[in-house]
């Protein structure tokens, strides 16, 4: 009988790291330091694993994948899919330690999905687009208080909102030149943006959140972003579908963008049209246009990449 390869659990946090190994139970400790990262991506290369896990910790797992990744699988997985499966199996309490014996027994019970991870060149495109979001967000937050602020605070919260315009506005030129120097990003965006009502805050979003737009299915990527519809059924009982998990910031706009094609967009108005006269709700008609949207914006990524990349392979 072949021995099936060990999943490796990896618990990262500021300056060190907790490594569990499944089935042996093997487990040690080391620190986020290069030239340790270096000792653990060689140590894991020789166990030849079947994957290495961590959870995404708000960037610090960023460092660690970068060198692991040279010499073994890794995954990065959603921390919420880790704890949901802690509850399953009777693990309430919360240690290092423990979460690392916990996401190695996630990866050898439900055999996650190794997928390519970015390139440090798409990190850094990452990185703006966040940033940009980053930016966007605070902007919009000042602007909603300045109304309610009392008169001598206002002057105030208005220099830090002129300042707060002047980073986007230099970001947005750094994004603009970033893809002047890139014709294969500056294609997609463009792509992306031919469809009326989509502009530059979805495209942008799409691209820095969901690089798996274009290579999954029109079921996957509404889950992906949060915009299929899950049952609620249980014996006899037929409840209302809801919408549930995915990416929020991305569903967000992805929601204003879809407002904005029920206007000017003639498929995705005629849609949300049908639906309302058939009795939905505003909510259910714009999420399903929203669906739509996406699946439609899905399937033309995927003939740009059809497009694109065999002329990449024989250039």
């Amino acid at each position: 009988m072949t021995q099936k390869k060990p999943w490796i659990g990896v618990d990262v946090a500021k300056d060190s790291l907790k490594v569990h190994v499944r089935p042996t139970n093997e487990r040690w400790e080391t620190t986020t330091t290069m030239a340790e990262l270096k000792k653990l991506a060689k140590k894991l290369k020789s166990m030849d694993p079947q994957g290495v896990i961590l959870e995404a910790t708000g960037g610090w797992e960023r460092k660690v994948v970068a060198v692991l990744k040279q010499d073994v699988p890794v995954i990065v997985m959603n921390p919420r899919r880790i704890r949901e499966f802690a509850k399953a199996t009777g693990k309430l309490a919360k240690t290092d330690g423990i979460d690392a014996e916990v996401i190695a027994q996630f990866g050898e019970k439900i055999e996650p999905e190794v997928r390519p991870l970015p390139s440090p060149e798409e990190e850094e495109k990452r990185s703006l687009l966040d940033r940009r979001r980053q930016l966007s967000d605070m902007l919009t937050q000042e602007r909603n208080r300045l109304e309610r602020m009392p008169r001598n605070m206002r002057k105030n919260l208005q220099r830090h909102i002129d300042f707060l315009e002047k980073e986007l506005k230099g970001l947005d030129q750094e994004i603009k030149q970033g893809m002047e120097m890139d014709p294969e990003w500056k294609a997609k965006n463009e792509c992306l943006q031919d469809v009326m009502g989509v502009g530059p805050n979805l495209s942008l979003a799409l691209l820095g959140a969901v690089p798996e737009l274009g290579h999954l299915n029109r079921k996957k990527i509404a889950a992906l972003v949060g915009v299929a519809p899950f049952n609620s059924d249980s014996g006899k009982h037929r409840g209302e579908r809801h919408i549930f998990g995915g990416r929020r910031h991305v569903r967000n706009v992805l929601y204003m963008a879809t407002l904005c094609a029920t206007r000017c967009n003639p498929t995705i108005r005629s849609y949300y049209r049908h639906l309302r006269k058939a009795g939905k709700k505003f909510k259910i008609a714009i999420v399903a246009c929203m669906r739509k949207l996406l699946i439609h914006l899905n399937s033309l990524m995927r003939q740009h990449l059809a497009l694109v990349e065999p002329v990449m392979a024989t250039s």
